[in-house]
Parts: structure tokens; sequence; C-alpha cells
């Protein structure tokens, strides 16, 4: 069965840009830049085969506390691309298509063989596939996201076959959880190379021995020890870890991280988006190895201080609206606890992002984007904010203000009269605009509180220098909010 590698798929940035690194040291030749067109492609298509008579299968060395679980298997979606697919590796005697629960097996005994080719329907050159077993845990700390009750010390292990031939045997631990990733280089397999090769072998291995065999490629480079950069924020998710198993947990082993980081500081990073909790622990702790990610760091603040409206659990009239009667004090709220938030993160710069993909702030609303048109608030709200830009209502088309109103341009099934009047269609351009205003205006005084908060750094600093008191030594703190192409 072969299988077409066109597209790279969830790959990180780390592991793109470490790709273009290693063949760039490995395979470009300078010496024949005279000879050779200059626009030769790094990273090309290649087809690869999966043989059929590939089989792992895979038991539990430990687990902590010690109890039969089924052993599942799980690959794609969750930030790598496209949909989750899962399974479960058999017990011996067990149908395949049997519910988990049939195929728990207990410490030291071996799953069925299961054929790599029954996993997916396409790979990508690099097959990640991540194995879980025991207790997932639960969240005990909803502030903190902190989980607990999940089975610890957990070593898996694994046997791949082809065909009769045993090729590699090798663990992979979960001290703190169920959750392994293993890494399937069926990349190699091309040009009639089987699965016994050196190659295939060597780089068949867990998510640990994967980064760390990438990490001492990127710090063999010629150029490994130049200056990283120092002025700008380079900022990576350093996410995959977790504990116990759950969404976006490919790992539960630290040690993997720790991994990571070192090719991470080799392409310069130099800071982190809301990284685990030991993360955390060692920059507050200072030293050394925090002054390398110490620069800064995205963390979530406030988002909109709005309630959203769900049918039959909160159908409240004033969800969604940017001009309810609770907004002020809700924002005043969530303002004051973003800021305390931010200024006791132990980084010299923090970037609050408000909402990923902010899109409008009306889309809480029952009625979506018409509710623009429909609210006696936000028809109010127009209209002052058009007084401020000092139109008059004639602009419009209309001899008073209660003429003038936002129309619900996004509703496609209109005939779009506006497109045919001048006074509606200057209405229909400021309803865009106006629409982008509310939602803008709902983080206004969480920036006017960073600016004050930055001015009182800058006066510190001026009194005595960036070590003389806790306000000197606060982040630079900034909001800021994503936008997604399809807002």
């Amino acid at each position: 069965m072969s299988y077409r590698n066109d597209k790279i798929r969830g790959v990180g940035l780390a592991t793109v840009l470490a790709s273009l690194l290693l063949c760039l040291s490995a395979t470009c030749s300078f010496a024949q830049q005279d000879r050779e067109q200059i626009d030769i492609p790094i990273l090309r298509s290649q087809s690869f085969r999966v043989p059929e008579n590939l089989t792992v299968c895979v038991r539990l060395k430990n687990i902590a506390p010690e109890e039969p679980t089924p052993i599942q298997w799980r690959h794609g979606g969750e930030g790598q691309g496209g949909e989750v697919v899962r399974g479960v590796f058999p017990k011996v005697g067990v149908p395949a298509d049997a519910p988990p629960e049939a195929h728990t097996l207990t410490v030291g005994r071996w799953s069925a063989p299961v054929s790599l080719v029954s996993m997916a329907k396409r790979f990508s050159g690099k097959f990640f596939l991540t194995i879980t077993a025991g207790n997932p845990g639960k969240t005990v700390d909803r502030t903190t996201g902190r989980r607990g009750g999940y089975s610890t010390d957990v070593v898996f292990e694994f046997e791949f076959r082809s065909g009769d031939e045993m090729i590699k045997k090798f663990t992979a631990k979960g001290p703190d959880g169920g959750t392994a990733t293993i890494v399937i280089p069926v990349y190699r397999l091309v040009e009639g190379v089987e699965p016994n090769s050196p190659r295939f072998i060597e780089e068949l291995t867990d998510v640990l021995g994967y980064a760390q065999r990438r990490a001492e490629g990127l710090e063999n480079l010629s150029w490994a020890s130049w200056p990283l950069p120092r002025k700008y924020d380079v900022i990576n998710n350093v996410g995959g870890y977790g504990t116990g198993y759950g969404y976006g947990i490919r790992t539960t082993d630290r040690a993997v991280t720790g991994a990571e980081l070192r090719s991470l500081r080799q392409l310069g990073v130099n800071g982190f988006r809301d990284g685990p909790d030991f993360i955390l622990e060692m920059l507050r702790e200072g030293g050394p190895e925090a002054e390398k990610w110490n620069r800064g760091m995205i963390t979530h603040v406030m988002g909109f201080p709005v309630d959203k409206y769900r049918a039959g659990r909160n159908e409240d009239p004033q969800a969604g609206c940017p001009f309810g009667e609770d907004v002020p004090a809700r924002t005043q709220q969530l303002v004051t606890e973003s800021l305390e938030d931010v200024l006791s993160l132990p980084v010299k710069e923090v970037w609050g992002l408000t909402v990923d993909e902010i899109g409008t702030v009306i889309d809480g609303s029952r009625e979506k984007k018409a509710h623009l048109s429909v609210c006696p608030r936000c028809i109010r709200g127009f209209q002052e904010w058009l007084k401020r830009k000092g139109l008059k209502p004639f602009d419009f088309g209309a001899s008073d203000w209660s003429g003038v109103r936002p129309l619900n341009v996004w509703d496609s099934e209109s005939d779009r009269p506006w497109l045919r009047d001048r006074g509606l269609a200057l209405a229909a351009y400021y309803t865009l605009d106006f629409n982008n205003h509310i939602t803008a205006m709902m983080f206004t005084d969480l920036k006017e509180a960073f600016a004050r908060a930055n001015e009182g750094k800058r006066a510190a600093i001026a009194r005595g220098g960036d070590q003389d008191g806790p306000e000197a030594r606060r982040p630079w703190v900034y909001s800021y909010a994503l936008r997604g192409n399809t807002s």
C-alpha cells in the first residue's frame, strides 16, 4: 500500500526550521552553486510505502497504581491538523472492534499486533502516534487547571515486527501520567527500503529520543554558538506536555520538554506562551536558566466583558450586547484581575491576548450581527458615536436622529437596498465601522490600565534604576487580539 507525502501537516516551528537547517548543513554544497540552478527545492515530495506486514504491539511494564487497563492510540487533530483518529491495541483473542473495556491488559501482558496500515488512511512522513493507558485524572483546581487522580510512573514497551522478524523493541515513559508518543519514520521507506533498514530502525523511537536527536543536530551546527536574539521576543507555545491524558497532551515526561527547549533555544526562542506549570516555576526561581527564557511571554487576559447567549441556558436579552447595563462593572473587575495576573509574571515583557480570532462582540448575542439593527441600546450608541464624528441626520437622508440606525448588512436574504440609496449606503458603511468600534472598545479600559502600569514602571526606573523597588521590576505589559482571516 502506497501513500503520498505531499503535504506538511501539524508541524511545529521547531520541526520545520530544524529540518531546513539540518538539510542545509547536510546536503547543500555551496561549492556547486556555479554549476546548478539556485532554486533547488530543499523540501520535496517523495513517495513511500508502508508494508502491510509492518506491525506493532505494546505492553505496560509499570503503572501506579497497578490495575488492568486498555491501551489506546490516537493521532491527528488537537492542533496537528485534520481529525483525530483513535483506536485500541486489541487483547489477544478478543475481536479488534470490541469496546475498549474488553481489551484491558495487565502489567506485562502484550497486546495483539496491529498492522500500521490499519491505523491511518494517509501517513505523514514522520508519523506521530500517541499512546494512553490508566486513569486520565480530572481537574481539581479550575483556577490553575491543576489535575489529580491520574496514573503515574507509566512505562510502555513497544515491539515492531516486519513479518516474522522483530526489528526493534523500546520503551517510552510517562512519569506524570499514562501518555507517551512514538515516532515512526515512514519517510525512510522509499525506493524499496524495508523496515529492517538501519536508518528506519535508528529513527524509530519515542518522542524523547526524537527530541534529543533533533537538539543534538542543531547544537552541532557550525553556527550554534552565534549570538541569539535579546531585543526581540521570539515566543513558542512549548505545548504537548500534560498530566494524565486528554486533549492536546502528547507526553507526560518533562524530559521531553527539556529536550525541546534545547532546540528552541538554538532557533532563538526566548519566551513562552502559556507553558506548563514547571516552566513558570523555573522562571520564578530565577537564575541563569530563567534568564534564557524571560524576555517575553504571551498569556490570556480578559475576554469580552459580556455574557454569551445560550439557548435554554442563558437567554438574558442583554447577552452579547456591548451596551449592557452590567458591562462597565464587569469590565472593571476583569481589568483589575488581568492587571494583577500579568504584573506578577516573572518576565520582562507580557503580551496579554484578549480574544483569539476576535471576530465581533455581538456574535455573542441571540441575534448575532443582526443585533445592532434591533437593539435600542446599540441604536442609541450608534447615533451618539456618529454625533461625535460630527455627522448630521441629513447626511443619511433623515430629518432627525430617529431615522438613523445601524443596518443588518450581513443579511444574505436581503435585497440590499443600501446599494441603491446614498443615505443608506452611508449608514451601511458606518454600521460596519461601528461593529469594529464596539468590539475594540470592550478593551479600551484594559489598554489604558496597561498604559498606566507602564508609565508607573517608567517613572520608577527614572527615580532609581530598574532594580529599585517592585514597581520598577514589573514587566512591561501590552494587550492585543488575534483576528482571524474569516472574521
